[in-house]
């Protein structure tokens, strides 16, 4: 659940961390949340704080180029290892990549790179 609102305190000013208490105020707005909706919904589960499960933030684009699978210990380390390889990517020198991104286009298209080369 996402909740939208504008945090205009008493004096008119725009300040999240005075009407939230900052991160430790947004975490007891979300546990009180989460017992009023636990009373409601007894089978309502709530996933566990990163401090216990050691996990790092993943990036909403991200994890949504892996949605498709439904283990989230299994998705996590496809988050892990394709980080680590968008950071090996993004070290290749740009004219490395374009002739990589070329090759790739070869394969795809079913030609192989001597013809292509020959051309």
């Amino acid at each position: 659940m996402h909740l939208v609102f504008v945090p205009i305190t008493d004096d008119d000013r725009l300040s999240a961390k005075d009407i939230i208490g900052g991160p430790e105020g947004c975490r007891k707005w979300q546990e009180e949340f989460y017992a009023k909706m636990a009373e409601a919904f007894p089978d309502l589960q709530r996933g566990e704080p990163k401090e216990l499960t050691g996990r790092e933030h993943i990036p909403t684009a991200l994890l949504k180029e892996l949605d498709y699978i439904g283990n989230p210990d299994k998705r996590y380390a496809m988050v892990k290892e394709l980080k680590t390889l968008r950071k090996i990517v993004g070290s290749i020198p740009g004219d490395i990549k374009k002739e990589i991104a070329d090759l790739a286009k070869q394969q795809m298209s079913g030609a192989s790179p001597e013809v292509e080369r020959t051309r």
